[in-house]
């Protein structure tokens, strides 16, 4: 397959043009209990959604590693994800991020599904529906290997494609050690730097 020329990377692409902004819709802590202006207020355009819901995610199932308060699933539900799932080892900002996803849902009325897990990201179980990996260099490379040996044997189980976007990807030749991965794309935006990986048998 010539993975530099599938709808793959373009989408995961234009879903990462969305992660700069996250920082400066949401407040550190809780969303913002008044509505932010009409073209603040929707993350990504009709056009982002439609093509990364055509690449190979409809009702896909994102999973992002060291999730916080949980600002980047919030952006994630307006793609066309079944469900968001956050996983993050720290219990305050776990609650931190169910108040954000509480008040977020009340005020949009997104049909994505949350679930904020709080779990060592070493010790979580992959399940067979999570096809998308959201990584914001959340650990160090032992850790990120043994989260990565946890995917590997998921999709021997359960094989399908899969999308491994780390952002800021200081372990990235972690991921390039392994065989069940591949570099699909890379490139910086607005001082973000992002690696996205696919599973090497996607058929």
């Amino acid at each position: 397959m010539n993975y530099s020329g599938d709808k793959i990377w373009l989408a995961a692409n234009r879903f990462c043009r969305c992660f700069p902004f996250k920082h400066r819709i949401f407040h550190p802590t809780v969303i913002p209990a008044t509505p932010t202006p009409a073209r603040e207020n929707t993350l990504a355009s009709q056009e982002i959604k439609d093509d990364l819901a055509a690449a190979c995610f409809p009702n896909g199932v994102l999973v992002d590693f060291g999730s916080g308060k949980g600002r980047m699933l919030l952006v994630a539900s307006e793609f066309g994800f079944r469900e968001e799932r956050g996983v993050e080892f720290a219990h305050e900002l776990c609650e931190t991020a169910r108040r954000n996803v509480a008040r977020y849902t009340a005020r949009t009325g997104v049909a994505a599904e949350f679930k904020i897990i709080e779990s060592d990201a070493a010790c979580y179980a992959i399940a067979a529906d999570e096809n998308v990996f959201m990584m914001y260099n959340p650990f160090d490379e032992t850790i990120l290997g043994r989260v990565l040996d946890n995917i590997a044997a998921s999709l021997r189980k359960a094989p399908r494609r899969i999308l491994i976007i780390y952002v800021n990807p200081r372990w990235g030749r972690v991921i390039e050690q392994q065989a069940d991965f591949v570099l699909v794309h890379e490139w910086v935006l607005r001082g973000f730097k992002f690696a996205v990986y696919s599973s090497r048998d996607s058929s």
